[in-house]
């Protein structure tokens, strides 16, 4: 409906709240980045990545055998066994926190980290 004294249109109020929120819940994500973390031989490229809650990382694997970027409690992060030659894996982080993880087959020492931040 139109408002009479200026001629804008005028939503119901339920509808104006509903924009609203969706708006606000959409926004981080409209403007969120891509990573891309290499998988060598026996390390990540970079080992520590600061990136912005929304974004996403791709790990993908170089390197000639597989891996994995495994967090300590699996359930926060885990691609899985990558499979070698340039094959991927992509994780959205939706949360703010401290990500360390590792090779799953390769051990603690080819580690990397992921600092989410808002």
């Amino acid at each position: 409906m139109k408002n009479s004294k200026n001629g804008l249109f005028v939503a119901d109020p339920n509808i104006n709240i509903f924009l609203f929120l969706f708006a606000c819940l959409f926004s981080s994500f409209a403007f969120a980045s891509s990573h891309l973390v290499k998988m060598n031989s026996i390390s990540y490229e970079p080992r520590k990545l600061e990136i912005k809650i929304g974004d996403s990382v791709q790990w993908q694997n170089g390197a000639y055998t597989e891996h994995s970027a495994t967090a300590e409690d699996a359930a926060t992060l885990d691609t899985g066994l990558i499979a070698p030659q340039k094959k991927s894996k992509v994780i959205l982080f939706s949360k703010v926190g401290n990500y360390k993880y590792h090779c799953s087959l390769h051990g603690k020492t080819m580690n990397g980290e992921v600092n989410v931040t808002k």
